[in-house]
């Protein structure tokens, strides 16, 4: 089966909805000139505004199958295009709706990368909006603050009648107890703060281990940890 375009009697609804989009949104569209830029904001502007006014169908393209979203197509169901990667339609007409993307002379355009992209032996990749969250930001140990903070409430809590009623604190035969503090800073209270806990969470999960250890036992005799 032959392409043939299936999109055409929409066209100026599409457009208007890029025009529209353009209008209200002048720094999305700015970034659509910067060469070189990765941002797909403006895109994906435009099928959130062509799902919500001219159709559910109509996304962001995947560029050669993915995992690229292209900056100036949009995908749109038509069994004679080209190939869908994701399996969601069973073919696609792409329209280029930027004409010059990445230049100072960009302008909202109706061409049809449909055919070019046939011969090309490459899918599209039918997606509803180009904006990826965000990576969440790789966690960081506490920082040197944080933890003179927690190293001088974990002494108080050893020399604490509710602790381990150790007079000096964090110390053994005149030296720091790098026991405790790697036991119980370093392998516990950073661990739950890498992993997402808050300061009082992180404390808690060691407190709570303390107060299970033999010697939290053998000074609090009959009480529950």
């Amino acid at each position: 089966m032959s392409y043939q375009s299936q999109w055409d009697d929409r066209k100026q609804d599409i457009l208007d909805a890029a025009t529209r989009v353009k209008d209200q949104n002048p720094g999305a569209w700015e970034e659509v000139k910067v060469p070189g830029q990765k941002s797909r904001r403006f895109i994906s502007l435009v099928a959130a505004e062509c799902q919500s006014r001219v159709s559910v169908d109509i996304g962001c393209n995947l560029k050669r199958g993915g995992p690229d979203v292209s900056l100036d197509v949009l995908a749109m169901p038509n069994p004679s295009g080209c190939r869908d990667a994701t399996g969601t339609y069973p073919g696609l007409e792409l329209r280029d709706i930027i004409g010059n993307a990445e230049r100072a002379d960009a302008n909202i355009s109706w061409g049809d990368a449909t055919q070019a992209t046939i011969d090309s032996g490459n899918p599209g990749g039918w997606i509803k909006t180009g904006i990826v969250a965000p990576p969440a930001p790789a966690a960081q140990p506490p920082g040197r603050e944080e933890a003179l903070n927690e190293l001088n409430w974990l002494d108080a809590y050893y020399a604490s009648p509710e602790g381990l009623q150790r007079p000096q604190g964090l110390s053994l035969n005149g030296k720091p107890d790098f026991e405790g503090i790697a036991a119980w800073f370093i392998e516990i209270y950073q661990r739950e703060r890498m992993a997402g806990k808050s300061p009082a969470g992180a404390r808690i999960a060691y407190v709570t281990q303390i107060r299970q250890s033999a010697e939290w036992l053998a000074r609090h005799p009959g009480e529950t940890p």
